[in-house]
């Protein structure tokens, strides 16, 4: 059994729909539905309501066949899962024809702190709710892409912050993050995530193609009036040495090209690892290459490049396989 339903936010990061929290996600916890799996989804920067659910049912839709593929393989049902898409207002306006959106360029510091504070109130209501009303759960796992893992790493902060924990395993993806790659470090804005759950694993993707990340994330840090500095994101660096730290070595490095297996027992083992980190950049290349007759699998922008490739079987099967 599965179900999705949608988080709506406002601009403050709080949920416009009450009924969720009140009455439809207590319900979804009890019987019949007695899920086991949940997943919670974050977008990033530049998505409008219609273009998030174009996103979740994209990517939850070739996941979930994935899933099920892998699945079949050794006989086991399919978990009994909800899926979560939280949305946010990370335009300066939901009109996709408005002429405010030509000055979006100028609003990455108001998104990047909004996407925080999604996280600190809605995706911190939304897992509060979640925990303490939870029955049959054996697994949560937050997707983040973008600025959407801010708001996924934000919603655990905000969670430890208030001395909720949990002893269930709590996955954690994310996908091309738009955050520091020394966020996750003791004292620093997400510095008790690691920490303050004692089964969380976490997947970490990363890409040279990535040139949102590789060029334009490093320049806003640079021209930023008020806090320069020379910050590297963790989508395109990975994480930094702090980070690693916390891991005592439990980590797994792997590297996603066409044709990508994660049954090999190679893969195998490094996705076993507490934190994982996958470097995409020869998916993301042979994906934007021209292939006879002259037709890429992506076709990458001079400002995202592949910062938005995220729709394909090889990285579905790199999580499917990190989580199961």
């Amino acid at each position: 059994m599965a179900h999705f339903f949608l988080l709506p936010t406002n601009e403050n990061g709080l949920i416009t729909d009450a009924d969720i929290l009140t009455t439809d996600l207590p319900t979804a916890l009890e019987a019949p539905f007695n899920f086991s799996d949940i997943f919670l989804y974050s977008h990033g920067w530049c998505t409008n309501a219609t273009g998030a659910m174009q996103s979740y049912n994209k990517f939850g839709i070739g996941f979930a066949k994935t899933i099920l593929q892998g699945l079949a393989q050794t006989d086991t049902p399919m978990p009994a899962h909800l899926a979560v898409g939280i949305h946010w207002p990370s335009l300066l306006s939901e009109n996709q024809t408005s002429f405010v959106n030509f000055f979006e360029p100028l609003s990455y510091y108001s998104m990047e702190k909004r996407a925080d504070a999604v996280g600190q109130h809605a995706g911190y209501s939304f897992l509060r709710t979640l925990l303490e009303n939870n029955k049959t759960l054996q697994r949560i796992n937050l997707i983040g892409h973008s600025f959407g893992c801010k708001v996924v790493l934000s919603t655990l902060q905000e969670v430890i912050k208030d001395s909720i924990s949990t002893d269930l395993p709590v996955n954690v993806v994310l996908l091309e993050a738009a955050c520091d790659d020394d966020d996750l470090a003791p004292g620093d804005i997400y510095g008790d995530v690691i920490g303050g759950f004692p089964n969380l694993r976490m997947l970490v993707t990363m890409s040279q193609q990535d040139t949102a990340l590789q060029k334009y994330y490093p320049l806003a840090g640079r021209i930023n009036l008020f806090h320069a500095d020379d910050r590297q994101a963790l989508g395109a660096v990975g994480p930094a040495d702090a980070v690693k730290a916390l891991f005592s070595g439990n980590i797994g490095q792997i590297n996603v090209a066409p044709g990508f297996d994660p049954t090999v027992s190679a893969v195998l083992a490094n996705l076993k690892k507490k934190f994982v980190v996958a470097d995409l950049s020869a998916i993301h290349k042979y994906r934007n290459t021209a292939i006879p007759p002259n037709n890429p699998l992506y076709k990458a922008d001079s400002w995202g490049g592949s910062h938005s490739d995220i729709f394909f079987g090889e990285l579905y099967a790199l999580i499917a396989k990190f989580l199961y």
